[in-house]
């Protein structure tokens, strides 16, 4: 009995354990980077004991972690979202090397962007939060460098469409001639910006303040804490009813 409860399926065990989609881990497999046991795998649908098997993505061990875990991090401006960077730019190696656990982040904040990272050891959580079919909404804060008409504002409301695909902003607000707050589930490369753009209005400053019901609150640029339980359960039940909700 012992021996079926280790079992599982090695797509849904690197989901968990790692930073790659189930898409990426498709890819991976069927270019033949995913060994188990030394053995290149040939099957999408392998069942596997993570306690007495190894496996390998890319040349690197993949290990069940002890216990999940889950910071929030305050992105300053000038830090690119990468654990490791060849060109020595800024990056996350000094935030993770205090946090001295094996963490990864969550999506991505551009460069000049700054605001709410999460940062976590939970692969399968991760690709939620990442997943468009999840629908977790991400707040942010804009200031950009032309007022912001009741006409620009209107025709972001009804849906515009950009180079890859129509968007649609779940709620803006105006809080200042300036300013605004977005709240948006999109997560394409700098889709602000770009929506921005199409109104001939460069961003200025962009923070995320949210993502779900996870808030940057007072955070300082630079810091982190850790994310409490009871806020990570609440995060995973709106997650799991707005998925319920779809397949109705």
């Amino acid at each position: 009995m012992r021996s079926k409860e280790n079992k599982e399926s090695l797509i849904k065990y690197l989901v968990t354990n790692t930073r790659f989609s189930r898409r990426e881990l498709t890819d991976l497999i069927v270019n033949g980077k995913v060994r188990v046991d030394g053995n290149v795998v040939q099957s999408m649908t392998m069942i596997i004991n993570p306690h007495k098997q190894i496996v390998v993505v890319n040349d690197q061990s993949v290990h069940k972690p002890t216990a999940l875990k889950y910071f929030k991090y305050h992105k300053p401006k000038g830090i690119i979202c990468t654990v490791t960077d060849p060109k020595g730019r800024k990056c996350l190696d000094t935030v993770i090397s205090e946090i001295k656990d094996p963490v990864f982040p969550v999506g991505r904040l551009d460069r000049q962007s700054s605001g709410l990272l999460i940062l976590t050891n939970d692969g399968e959580f991760a690709n939620k939060i990442m997943h468009p079919s999840y629908s977790v909404k991400k707040e942010y804060k804009v200031t950009v460098d032309k007022p912001l008409t009741k006409a620009i504002l209107n025709h972001i409301r009804a849906g515009i469409i950009l180079e890859d695909g129509p968007v649609r902003c779940d709620e803006i607000e105006k809080t200042g001639p300036t300013q605004c707050v977005i709240k948006i589930s999109e997560g394409r490369n700098r889709i602000i910006r770009r929506i921005m753009a199409l109104f001939d209005l460069d961003v200025i400053v962009l923070k995320r303040t949210a993502i779900g019901p996870l808030e940057l609150g007072k955070l300082a640029p630079g810091q982190f804490e850790s994310i409490g339980r009871s806020i990570i359960q609440e995060t995973k039940r709106q997650m799991e009813k707005i998925m319920d909700l779809s397949e109705e």
